[in-house]
């Protein structure tokens, strides 16, 4: 009996020295030297409490869709601002986040807008020729396709040529989807 329970207060420690959350070491320094003013359980409750902001914020970096590097400026912006206060830029990441992802959409808004010189838009302007020339998409769909490329890009033949491809190099996943989801569909 004494046994099982030697071996139960044993396994439970272990459990709770692995239920520990676990950040990079450089992390933890910081937030050890943050928390010197603290002590006790208050030190162990703030200390945990960061580092499980600091992982919701790895989290929401991970899954905003961003690349690596606009990530890594992002956190390097907010760490310089906030320094191990994990917890202050877990608050305003989804803003920074939301701010490039419309600065992006600006810059882009503001490409497709732009002409392109008369020589480069008569070069795209043949290459659309070409490739819809040589695409085995019907007719019928390519039309409907280069109609709307013609009413987002009027005279922009550049954009145009990008939008054809992208929809030409995407068409064969699309027709696969609606042939193992014709259930769906119906």
């Amino acid at each position: 009996m004494t046994k099982k329970i030697i071996l139960g207060v044993l396994l439970f420690g272990s459990y709770l020295f692995a239920a520990q959350i676990q950040v990079p070491e450089a992390v933890e320094k910081e937030l050890n030297k943050s928390a010197r003013t603290l002590s006790g359980s208050d030190r162990v409750q703030f200390i945990n409490w960061q580092k499980t902001a600091y992982i919701q914020l790895e989290q929401i970096a991970k899954e905003s869709g961003l690349p690596e590097v606009e990530i890594a400026r992002i956190q390097k912006r907010l760490h310089q601002m906030y320094g191990s206060n994990y917890r202050k830029q877990l608050q305003v990441i989804d803003d920074e986040i939301s701010d490039y992802k419309e600065l992006v959409r600006r810059v882009q808004e503001q490409n497709a807008n732009v002409k392109p010189d008369e020589a480069t838009n008569t070069l795209a302007q043949r290459e659309l020729t070409i490739t819809l020339a040589n695409t085995t998409i019907p007719k019928e769909i390519l039309d409907i396709y280069s109609n709307n490329a013609k009413e987002l890009y009027p005279g922009n033949y550049v954009a145009q040529k990008k939008y054809m491809e992208s929809i030409i190099s995407t068409f064969p996943q699309v027709l696969e989807w609606i042939k193992n989801n014709k259930s769906i569909l119906n």
